[in-house]
Parts: C-alpha cells; structure tokens; sequence
C-alpha cells in the first residue's frame, strides 16, 4: 500500500510556514474544572430569575437565597419569558430552583459559586458578615453597581474570591402599568451589550461561561467594575431628574432639571474619573445635549417594552440604592477636592419633592401650596441646596 508523501520543504520554507498566522482565528472555548457547579443566587428578583434560568440551561445546580415571605412563590418557581429586539418570544419558560433557602446558615455548604443578586445597600446589612463561614471557598459575583461596593464586599470576603458584574440586561416583573402581558418575569438582553465579568482569570471565566451556554450574553473583560461605575455616573442623576418630572421623558428632556441633571451627571463622572485614576473615557462624549436628548427621545421607539413604566417601577424599588450612590458622589467630592455643587442641589431638590410626597400620601388635604412645609422639613435635617461657588 502506497502512502502519499508530503512534498519535500526546506528548512526555510518550515520556519515561514510556522510564522504564519490564520487569517481567521477560532476562538478557544472558555475550560472548566466544574463541569455542574453548584450556584447559590442571593435575591431572586427579576435579575437573580434570568441568571438563575440561564445558568441552570447552561449546566449549573442553581438555588436560591430568598426572604421567607417569598419562600413559597420560590419553590414553585417562575414564568420567563424573553423580549426579541422586534417583538416578544411566544414561548414561556419555567425555571424552578433545585433548592430554596430562607437564610444563609441554613444554606451553609459546599457552593462554586456565589451570586449578589440585591441593591447595594444590602451589602451593609448583618448578613454579610456571615458570608464566608458559610460559603467557604465559593465565588462570590457582585452585580450591586454602587461606586465602593467591592470594597465593602472586601471587608468581609476575600477579594481574591470576588468577580465583579455588571447587568447589561433588563428584566421586570410584568406585566408594567398598561402592558398587555400576562404575569411573568420579562427580560431584554440589548444587543451587542453582554454582561461583563472582572476578576481572578479562572472564576470570572467559570461564571461568564455558565451564562453562554445557557444563552445569556456574557463577556469577561479587565474593567467591569470601571464600566459600572461610569455608566452610573451618568445614569443616576438622570434618573433622580427624570422622576422628578413625573418619568415623563419629553417633560423631563424639555425642562431647567435636564440641564441640572446634565451638570450633576459632568461632576459625578468627573468624581469617578478621580477614584479610579483615570484620565479620559470613551464616556464622556455622552455628555453632550443634544446626543443625550436624541438618545433619550428615540429609546421608548426602539425598547421592546414601555420604558417610562419600566424606569418609574423599577427605580421606585430601588431608591434607596440611588440615594446612596448619590451620597456617595457628594462624600467622594469632598475626599478629592472636587465640586459637586449640582449634584447636591440636584440630590436636594429630589429629596424635597420625596418629602413633600409622603406628606400629599399621609396628608391628603395638603396641596402644591404647601410646599414650603416639605422643603422647611428638609433644611432641618441639612438638605437645603447649595449655590454654585
């Protein structure tokens, strides 16, 4: 039998071929060492449903972490389903946890995985000091995009063992006020926008991996926790304006609290540039009126969901995170020398209109005249706006 030979090569002839490179490189599959890992997700709101349903998809053991007021609801599990750029999936998805747990001594045991599925203010309540005895060697995956919040996660577990997320996504309890939807969680995921992991090479790999293959966009870069940080730099002084125009965007983009919030929005950015050093961004251009009014005025055409209602529901929920991200930018300002007159007359006169609210809802009889009552109780407890130097 004849074996066909290779044409003879010279020495030269190898060593050129070996320098060559495809044109097209293939991409080399993200390698695990656990091939079903065990996930615990802590806070099983609408976010910790679609990573927990997609990670199962993808291979995972997923449990949940949840109040014991949502114990029930979790063990029968939840109804997805996913929003197309152009239209809404007819098909709906179960997703039932494999164990639902109550608090974090009773979850206490071997887990490759952690999740952080909660707003940041819940990084400083007493659970989180029992989070290494109780899940030891685990990755922890923190999705809170408040500024200091690894460093607070940091205190009290090794920071060698934490992968910082970012949620690209959104996912709401639906239906939204007016939305023809049966109850469900919905979800969106933006395209070109997969959600960007930072860590230790081997456990961000691990957690972006399990979201792949399950279908959930996911990426592992070096600064997620600096993309985080910018975006909200620029999106929660917009938020806090655009409630205070009732989350009507057109009201909002046409009034004085725009501009208000596009100054807050420079000096928080500005801040957050200091913390993490860094001398320009790709970011900034943002910040510019008319892109951020065309931007604004074009996202209800193109969301595939009604967007005020999403903002104003779920912005509502989480307030007290946006109050201390606010916070935070004024307190940082000070530790860099920096001024934050517009953020805090922004973060001011959002806290007047919080007031005098509860006050409408506990006092019906109070009207927009009284006004000056809500803004007097605010100056007592040092709210009263600054002026710009």
């Amino acid at each position: 039998m004849c074996r066909d030979r290779e044409p003879n090569r010279t020495d030269a002839t190898v060593a050129a071929h070996s320098r060559r490179r495809p044109r097209h490189p293939q991409k080399q599959p993200l390698m695990l060492k656990v091939q079903h890992p065990k996930v615990l997700v802590i806070g099983a709101g609408a976010v910790g449903q679609v990573y927990g349903y997609h990670m199962t998809r993808g291979g995972a053991e997923v449990s949940v972490l949840v109040k014991p007021k949502y114990r029930d609801e979790a063990l029968g599990g939840w109804s997805l389903k996913q929003h197309r750029l152009f239209g809404m999936s007819q098909k709906s998805y179960r997703w039932v946890p494999h164990q639902v747990f109550t608090s974090l001594r009773e979850a206490k045991g071997i887990w490759h995985q952690v999740w952080l599925a909660v707003p940041s203010p819940a990084l400083s309540e007493p659970w989180i000091q029992d989070l290494q005895h109780c899940v030891g060697d685990a990755t922890v995956v923190l999705l809170t995009p408040g500024i200091n919040d690894f460093q607070i996660l940091a205190e009290h577990y090794p920071a060698n063992k934490i992968v910082s997320g970012m949620i690209s996504m959104v996912s709401y309890a639906a239906p939204l006020p007016g939305q023809n939807l049966d109850k469900c969680t919905a979800y969106f995921f933006p395209p070109f926008s997969p959600s960007p992991f930072q860590g230790p090479s081997e456990r961000a790999t691990s957690a972006a991996e399990f979201l792949q293959r399950g279908g959930c966009p996911a990426s592992v870069v070096k600064d997620a926790r600096i993309q985080g940080a910018l975006a909200s730099s620029i999106m929660m002084p917009m938020i806090v304006g655009l409630e205070q125009e009732g989350w009507e965007l057109k009201r909002f983009l046409n009034s004085a609290t725009f501009d208000l919030s596009l100054a807050a929005a420079t000096q928080a950015l500005a801040i957050v540039k200091r913390e993490f050093a860094l001398q320009s961004t790709k970011i900034e251009r943002l910040i510019n009126p008319k892109l951020l009014k065309f931007g604004l005025s074009m996202a209800p055409v193109f969301a595939p969901f009604p967007l005020e209602p999403y903002l104003q529901v779920h912005f509502t929920k989480v307030r007290s995170q946006t109050d201390q991200m606010m916070q935070r930018y004024i307190m940082l300002s000070e530790r860099h020398d920096l001024p934050a007159a517009k953020i805090t007359s922004l973060y001011a006169q959002w806290r007047r209109g919080e007031v005098a609210a509860s006050l409408s809802q506990s006092f019906p009889a109070i009207t927009s005249a009284d006004s000056s009552l809500a803004i007097g109780v605010v100056s007592a407890v040092g709210l009263d706006e600054e002026t710009e130097p």
